[in-house]
């Protein structure tokens, strides 16, 4: 029996795929990529005998799981290696299960390539073939199961291959630890900075001789045993394609000669991954201050803004809120969020008391600028009364399609009663005219 150079992707989204295409064309061109939506049980796997399985975790969780025992159950000589690609902090007990069922690593999306061609390069050393590219000859370019066994291996071959797939699993769990990390929004810059350097010195060949730091502009982070020495790799740090500092990795003495000085070549690809992976935390990071700061002003703006402001989205539901809007409403706008906007702004005609028509409702419907009828009148969450003048407007993107509806508006019931005041005083002056008119043509 053969195990086919295979690598079985199951489940994986278009920008999965393209990384495997893409990732594994140069490196690994005797593995055939094969794609699959779906798991049909008892026809892939039983029939492909693939070499290497990865699984989307974005399978329901029964699908999931029965995929991962299905894979293991091909057995051959041994089973597929099998990687399921996982989403940052997705359900671990479910992960859970799928080790149990036999998940050999996993990955976190999104895909990148390097971590894909470690993880690769790892299943296929603990698979025990010699070589990415260079594989052994058997019928139709399949691996035999005499290819797969350890007995006409040398103890210094195993010994070595062991050694090579440590450094691989050490490579991979340095860059499962700096994801981790990096999506920890709880963590101080600096304490961030400091758990980095200690999680990458101990991926390096020689950890107990490696130090590191991570300079940032006018800030420095690096280990306590820090030494610039001669036996270093450093990478540069990118912030918006700009120049932000730069990762360093030194050996504190002088270590026997490997790829890039006393480094491995794979040490290079990681120090370069890594650092792609820190400039772009801080991009995000950066980016997300600006967004904070450019909130905090809208905020302080719309809270200047003498008129109450309310806004909601395509279905009427409130989105923002100024002080003014919920001082005349009585809501908060952590408890109107999301509410619809006529629970909150409830408004009727204040002669017939009947309930109003809602300007939101209405520019939604017609998509101009709509305005309040005369005499309304807003009842407040407390039942306080308020007579307002109002204006809606559509909330419109670039192509012209209406997002949302913002609503302008203000108390006038000052202004209201003194109308009112100054209608009824004409009232009661024209009756005094009438009657004099009246005693006039009596006298005559």
């Amino acid at each position: 029996m053969y195990r086919n150079r295979i690598l079985l992707a199951i489940g994986l989204a278009k920008q999965e795929k393209q990384v495997l295409n893409t990732s594994l064309k140069d490196d690994f061109p005797h593995i055939k990529l094969l794609f699959k939506d779906e798991l049909n049980k008892g026809l892939d796997v039983e029939k492909i005998h693939p070499l290497i399985v990865i699984v989307d975790s974005s399978l329901s969780g029964t699908e999931l799981v029965s995929a991962c025992r299905l894979i293991k159950s091909d057995k051959l000589s041994r089973p597929a290696q099998l990687i399921v690609l996982v989403e940052k902090g997705g359900d671990k007990s479910l992960y859970n299960e799928a080790i149990e069922a036999g998940t050999d690593w996993f990955l976190t999306k999104p895909l990148t390539g390097f971590e894909l061609k470690a993880a690769v390069r790892t299943m296929l050393r603990f698979a025990e073939i010699p070589g990415e590219t260079g594989y052994l000859d058997g019928p139709k370019g399949e691996i035999t199961e005499k290819e797969l066994s350890c007995e006409e291996l040398s103890c210094d071959d195993l010994e070595k291959r062991a050694l090579l797939l440590n450094e691989r699993v050490k490579e991979l769990n340095c860059l499962y630890a700096v994801s981790s990390l990096l999506d920890d929004n709880s963590m101080s810059l600096s304490d961030m900075m400091n758990h980095l350097l200690l999680v990458i010195t101990s991926s390096w060949h020689y950890p107990e001789k490696t130090c590191a730091r991570i300079s940032l502009e006018e800030k420095m982070y690096k280990t306590l045993n820090f030494r610039d020495t001669k036996w270093k790799q450093s990478a540069p740090l990118f912030v918006e394609g700009k120049k932000a500092g730069f990762l360093e990795v030194c050996y504190t003495e002088e270590m026997p000669e490997a790829d890039e000085g006393p480094f491995l070549k794979e040490e290079r690809s990681l120090i370069d991954e890594l650092s792609k992976k820190i400039g772009q935390f801080l991009e995000n990071r950066l980016i997300a201050k600006r967004l904070l700061e450019s909130r905090e002003y809208f905020r302080i703006t719309l809270d200047s803004i003498g008129d109450a402001v309310i806004a909601a989205d395509n279905a009427g539901r409130i989105t923002v809120m100024n002080h003014q809007a919920e001082k005349y409403t009585g809501w908060k706008f952590e408890e109107a969020k999301g509410k619809p906007s006529g629970e909150v702004f409830r408004i009727q005609n204040a002669k017939t008391g009947e309930k109003a028509e809602n300007p939101i409702d209405k520019v939604l419907e017609s998509g101009r600028v709509e305005g309040l009828a005369n005499h309304t009148k807003l009842i407040s969450r407390n039942a306080e009364e308020y007579h307002i003048a109002d204006s809606g407007a559509p909330i419109m993107d670039t192509k012209g399609k209406t997002m949302g509806v913002v609503m302008v508006f203000r108390d006038v019931t000052d202004e209201y009663h003194m109308q009112e005041h100054l209608k009824e005083s004409e009232r009661q002056l024209k009756k005094p005219r009438l009657s004099e008119e009246q005693a006039a043509g009596n006298l005559n």
